[in-house]
């Protein structure tokens, strides 16, 4: 227990040492130092860390096991609300103590806001996924265990790590696009916290959960990554196990992109009144044929899922040949 704690608190320091010195390496100071003290500078944003280091633990040992996982959002909400305000108060009383009141009115002032809004959801997402870990850990049931695994497994941390540098990126450039892309990482992590561990979830609210993945894998990629979402039938009152079909459309996104040629992925969904039919049609590229026991595996485990939460109840084809990879799953609703 004590190696443990050890090394708990030996990651969160080197955690904090990280997001301590990355703003210095990457903030680009042509934007930020001209006219201003670079040691001041460099201090505030060495101190600007502190309340970020509140606003995370606060998160993580109060909003959300206090509040959140009670279900008394409103008062989440507030926290989180209030929790950004007084970050946000606290680096402006301090730009203004290390520079003068009259460095408010310098319009390079206005980056405070959205870098701290990216470093903020930053700590947000990382306290998120940490306090999945935590729970994962403490459970005590084989099946409690089995289903955090797979939550956990769903957080890909290159995904993450990747949609955070796309959305630092467009804050930046400031783009009208960065707004909507925090929107779609939060709501992500939301359905993965409230839906993942449950037996059946609404089809319409799996189905917007596959469709922010998608909105957010296509930041990454160049125009030549084309995703056509088919979507037939109605969706109402169907129910289905949560998270099966963004396995299918991970290993599209793993496996059938190249940033040189056209890389079109093909998703239909078929909704009638007994089936539920959905099928990821991809180009196969050398790095598909590079893994391919990778792949096996991860078709396995959606494999063994089906078979508890469909028993003898789906049917699960892959056709491939040398340039197309398509995986087709069949579920009956009863």
């Amino acid at each position: 227990m004590m190696k443990g704690r050890f090394y708990t608190i030996l990651m969160h320091v080197i955690g904090w040492l990280v997001f301590f010195i990355l703003p210095m390496i990457i903030l680009p100071p042509d934007r930020l130092t001209i006219g201003f003290d670079i040691n001041a500078l460099m201090l505030f944003v060495r101190i600007s860390t502190v309340p970020l280091i509140g606003f995370f633990y606060l998160h993580l040992l109060v909003l959300l096991p206090k509040l959140y996982l009670r279900r008394r959002y409103f008062g989440y909400f507030l926290g989180l609300i209030g929790g950004f305000g007084a970050t946000i108060l606290i680096n402006r009383a301090l730009f203004v103590t290390l520079f003068s009141p009259d460095a408010l009115l310098d319009n390079r002032v206005e980056m405070l806001l959205p870098v701290t809004a990216v470093r903020s959801g930053v700590v947000l997402v990382v306290s998120f996924v940490l306090f999945i870990y935590q729970r994962w850990q403490l459970s005590e049931t084989g099946k409690a265990q089995a289903e955090l695994s797979y939550l956990k497994a769903q957080i890909n941390p290159h995904f993450l790590f990747n949609t955070l540098n796309s959305i630092y990126y467009l804050t930046l450039q400031k783009s009208d696009h960065a707004p909507k892309a925090v929107e779609k990482l939060s709501a992500i992590m939301r359905y993965v916290i409230d839906e993942g561990n449950h037996d059946r979830v609404p089809l319409e609210r799996e189905v917007a959960y596959l469709q922010d993945y998608i909105a957010l894998q296509k930041l990454r990629f160049t125009d030549n990554v084309h995703i056509d979402l088919r979507v037939q039938g109605d969706m109402v009152g169907k129910e289905i196990a949560p998270l099966i079909m963004v396995s299918f459309v991970e290993n599209a996104f793993k496996h059938g992109i190249s940033m040189e040629v056209e890389s079109p992925i093909a998703i239909t969904l078929a909704v009638s009144s007994d089936h539920i039919r959905f099928s990821v049609r991809n180009r196969k590229f050398g790095s598909f044929e590079d893994a391919p026991a990778e792949s096996g595996i991860g078709m396995e485990n959606t494999r063994r899922r089906l078979e508890i939460a469909y028993p003898g109840r789906y049917e699960m084809d892959v056709l491939e040949d040398a340039d197309v990879y398509e995986v087709a799953l069949a579920l009956q609703m009863h």
